[in-house]
Order: structure tokens, then sequence, then C-alpha cells
């Protein structure tokens, strides 16, 4: 095998102006015989970027069967522009020239050649041919994708367009009259028919250039059959028909000789996966495949229009339940099998909140008191001396926690012993004088004295304050207060009994009706969360304090069973089971009782 390169020749050759009248790639390759007699077979293929083919060849001589003879055995440029020439082999008799034709990053062609390797062949004045030859094939290729855009950029404004007539009609019946007069123009068309589709079947809803029609007539009937099976096909039928797509068309062939139409177009208009609408196009010439696609596109868009109309159109009622039809064709069709099994699921959670009884509790914050709190008061004003415990300790009945200063009270009683030992010697003093007068006032300014003195004696007692029981110190703590007055009666402490508590509810308003006496709860603590703690509802009452907004009433329970881990003042959050009801009703109670009280407040 031999492989050479030649680069292009300086000036084109005479015989290429045919060249020009060259409209397809076909046309082009049957040129090449008036350049190289010698030549056997031809083929052009489309590559990728990566230089490989790309599905079958486009062009075939002598027809599109023998260019799968001539497989690539060369790549056009590479993707980063480094030039490759053509490559020539010879090989049993026959010489293989392949071409490449780089078009920038988005591939090639190739032009693969099969010749005679005869004495006659002149390989280097064929590939001048083929070097000046290539550029009318690029030139019809650029054509061909000129011609492809300016096709696309014609079928989006007319799709804009369209859409923008119809959207500025006020009715239904407007729109699709519109939409029709626009496509009977566009694509020339004597008859555009529009049908509307309603529980699968199509009744005439416009015509083109037609106010009013007769929906009566044989025609209409046969109009109407045949858009039937457009629905059914649920895609695009032509008449006449291609091949086997005469099958299932019987209406559509019975309307075409009845009408003696020459072309026919039906298309259903699809929306939200339903068929919505048929139409019908009508002219002499027959429908290509471009203009089918074209209306395929056209009516992605204005399906849609149609159905908004439609959808404006309706009352309120009919809107309902065409919402109610389409919720019931979405759950028993095939689609969205997840959204259905998820639907499903919820309606299962559904049924069962409201069939299962559930146990219904009432939530309620709860703190820790004492059953029997004892105070211990100052018993006179004086000054804190010493203090031996505080808030939290434990202490045993007559445990001394306090001692007031005495100084004064000392002092006090020196100065009343005095008085009253000169009280007593002046009472001595009159009755031996024998004065009544002044025996009697001594004594009564004794007697005075000696009460006085009996008080600061009282007095010095009780300087020392001591525990009334045995149990924990709750409150109070004189530490922080050495030397600081104290009022006669102010509670100095307060002591708590270690084995007899009471849990003490805050009960919402709002479910003070649901607590009873002798119902059951249980208890768990912020400090043991651990733990929950069984109890009894033993007095509701009256008391109602206000917190966050709301009322809330004080409830009080009994500890089933005293534990000595708990502590007056610990809090946490409480449960009383009230009994059992359906969970959906325990759910909502609360919004249930709202929506009734504001009824209430608002209706008549």
């Amino acid at each position: 095998m031999l492989r050479e390169t030649l680069p292009p020749a300086d000036a084109p050759p005479a015989s290429d102006a045919a060249l020009e009248r060259a409209s397809t790639a076909d046309a082009w390759l049957k040129q090449l015989p008036q350049w190289a007699p010698e030549l056997q077979r031809a083929a052009i293929w489309q590559l990728d970027a990566n230089g490989q083919p790309l599905g079958t060849a486009l062009a075939g001589l002598p027809s599109l069967a023998d260019a799968a003879l001539l497989k690539p055995i060369a790549a056009p440029a590479s993707r980063q522009g480094q030039a490759r020439g053509p490559v020539i082999a010879r090989l049993d008799g026959v010489a293989r020239i392949d071409f490449p034709v780089p078009q920038g990053e988005a591939g090639g062609l190739l032009v693969c050649l099969a010749l005679a390797d005869l004495p006659s062949l002149d390989t280097q004045r064929l590939m001048r041919q083929l070097h000046w030859g290539v550029a009318w094939l690029l030139r019809l290729a650029d054509l061909q994708a000129t011609q492809l855009l300016t096709a696309r950029l014609e079928r989006a404004r007319f799709v804009i367009d369209a859409n923008a007539l119809m959207l500025d009609q006020s009715d239904p019946r407007a729109a699709a009259l519109a939409l029709a007069n626009m496509l009977a123009l566009r694509f020339g068309a004597t008859l555009v028919q529009v049908g509307e589709v309603r529980q699968l079947q199509t009744r005439l809803f416009v015509r083109s250039n037609t106010a009013t029609f007769d929906a009566r007539t044989r025609l209409s009937a046969l109009a109407e059959a045949a858009m039937n099976e457009a629905v059914d096909e649920r895609a695009l039928l032509l008449w006449p028909p291609q091949g086997d797509e005469a099958l299932g068309t019987a209406a559509l062939a019975d309307y075409a000789h009845a009408q003696k139409a020459g072309a026919l177009a039906l298309l259903p208009l699809l929306h939200r996966g339903e068929v919505s609408g048929v139409l019908m196009l009508e002219r002499d010439t027959a429908f290509t495949a471009e203009e089918g696609e074209a209306l395929q596109v056209a009516a992605l868009s204005m399906a849609p229009i149609l159905a908004l109309h439609a959808q404006a159109s309706q009352g309120a009622l009919q809107r309902l339940l065409g919402g109610a039809r389409a919720g019931v064709r979405t759950a028993t069709d095939a689609s969205h099998p997840a959204l259905k099994l998820g639907a499903l699921v919820l309606a299962g959670v559904l049924a069962a909140a409201v069939l299962v009884p559930v146990p219904q509790r009432v939530l309620a914050h709860a703190a820790i008191e004492g059953e029997v709190q004892r105070a211990a008061v100052a018993p006179f004003a004086g000054y804190v001396r010493q203090a031996l415990v505080r808030a939290g300790d434990t202490v045993q009945a007559g445990q001394l926690m306090a001692v007031l200063d005495d100084k004064d009270l000392r002092l006090e009683r020196l100065r009343l012993e005095s008085e009253l030992e000169v009280s007593l010697r002046k009472e001595r003093e009159a009755i031996a004088a024998g004065n009544r007068v002044d025996t009697r006032l001594a004594a009564a300014q004794s007697g005075s004295v000696r009460a006085q003195l009996d008080l600061v004696l009282e007095k010095l007692q009780r300087v020392r304050i001591v525990a009334p029981s045995a149990g924990v110190v709750i409150k109070g703590d004189l530490s922080q207060q050495i030397g600081a007055p104290v009022e006669q009666g102010k509670v100095l402490f307060e002591v708590a009994p270690l084995d007899d508590w009471r849990v003490v509810l805050e009960v919402d308003e709002r479910d003070t009706s649901l607590v009873a006496l002798g119902q059951a709860g249980r208890l768990v603590l912020t400090t043991l969360p651990g733990q929950a703690f069984d109890f009894s509802v033993r007095r509701i009452t009256a008391v109602s304090t206000a917190k966050d907004g709301r009322n809330y009433f004080r409830v009080e329970a009994k500890v089933a069973q005293p534990d000595a881990r708990l502590r007056p003042g610990l809090e946490g959050v409480a449960k009383v089971d009230t009994g059992e009801s359906p969970a959906l009703w325990a759910w909502t109670r609360h919004f249930r009782q709202w929506v009734r009280v504001t009824l209430w407040e608002h209706l008549p």
C-alpha cells in the first residue's frame, strides 16, 4: 500500500463549472466521472468532531447502497486544527482516495473514491479537481444549513404571531377561529377546521373564514368521525396515506372522498397528556414531512392557549367539576405511581387517625412542693449574728439554724435588774415606815420592772432560731446578711419534709374541663429525664395565674411512690390521662376549640 499527499493547485480546472449546477450531494457525485472515467464507486460521509462517521453515508455512487463498501480509511483535520491532507492508497488494482473536508469544530465531510488503478489514472489531476470541487460541496452544505435555519426562524415567527393573536382574543371561539385563519394562510389550506374534544368525542368548533356553519350536515359528521380517528391515534394523520398509514383511517378516507380533497392533515392537540382538540387542514397538494413537523411544533403552544381560553370561559361550578374529573382521571390512570402510592399511604394514615383510639393526655407544667411547709420567723426585731444553714440543707427538728444578736438585750436585762432592786428596796422601806401609799406605789413600780425583765429574758431565750421540724430548707439564706436588721415576724427559713411531696400542675384553661379528681398521670422532671413518676390528681383549685398570654389553673396531685431524689422546686412536664379518643380528635382538640369560639364570636 502506498500513501501520498499532494498540495492544492493554484487554479481551478475549467471543467468544474458543471458543479455550480449541483444542488445535492448526489448531483455533486454524478459530476465526478467527468473528471475520472476510471471511477467505480464514490461516497460522502458526515463525520463527527472526533472524525468518526455519523450513521449512513450522505450520498453514494452508483447508489447509496454502494456507499457502504467505501468505509473511511482516513480522518479529517483534528479538532485542534492540525491539518491533514488527502490520502491515496493502492491495493489489488484499486486506487482509494479519501479526501477530508473540515468544517470547523462541528466535524466535517469525507469524500471516498474507488477507481480502477489503470495507467491512464492521473491522481495529481484528480486531486486538483477534488480540491476545487469541494468548495462547491461546502457551499452546498452551507446553503442547506442556511435554508434549515431560515425555515426554523419562519416556523418560530409563525408560532409567536399565532400565539399573540390567540391570546388577544376574548373567548375560546374567537381564539380558535383566529388560529384556523392563520393556519390556512401559513400552509395554503383551502379549509381549516378545529374540533373540540369532550369525553373522547369530537365536535366541530370553528371553520376558517366562516363565522357560522351547520354542524348537522353529512360532511360535518364525516369530519368529526375523521377527527375521532386522530384522537384515537394521538398522532399526525396525512391523506393521501404513505405505506401502512392507511390502516385505521377509514373515516378519514370517507371524508376525503366525500369532500374530494386533494390532501388532508389531522393533528390532535395535546394538553396535560389529554387530547383537547383536533386540527384538520385541507388543500389540493400533499403535505410534506417538513410541513407536518412545523404543524406539530406549532400545536405544542397552541393547545395550552386554547385550553386556557376554555377554562376562563367556564363558571365556578364547571371549574370545580372539571378539577374533580381531572383528579379522578389522574388517580385512576397509570401515571405518577409514586405520587399515587404516597396519596394511598396518606389516606391510610388519615383513616387510622380517625378510627384508631389513642390515649388522650393533658400536658401541663409541673413543680414539686412539700406537702407541709413550716416557717421559722424572727421572734423580735433585731440583728443577725450567726447563720448556720441555708436553702438546700437538711435539718433535724430543734436544730440550731441561726442566732440573733443579744447584746442589747443583755444590757437591757442588767438595767432592768438594777431598777427592780431599787424598786424592791423602796418597797421594803415603805413597809418599815408604815406608809401604805408609798408601799403600794413601790410595789406597782417593782411589778412593772419585773414584767419588762421577764420579756427581756424571754427574748434572750428566743435569740436562737431552731428548725420547727425535720426536713430540708427550701428557702432562706442569711449567710450573706450577717449584721443585717430583721423585722419581727419576717420569715427567715422555710422547711419542708423529706418524705411527703405534692405536685403542682399549671393546667391550661382550655384543658381544665378534661381534668377530674382521681385521674392518674406521669411526671418527668428536667433533672431526671430518664424516669417518670406516677401521680394522681387530688385537688383542682379555682386559682388562676396569667402567663404568656394564657390563663393557667392550679391543680395539685399526690406522688404515688416518694423518692429520695425528689426535692422541692424541681420542675418538669406532667401528662394527665383523661381517657381515649380518635387520634385526629386528640391532635386537633385546641384547634377545634378555637374554631368554635371564633365562630361563636363572629356569627350573628
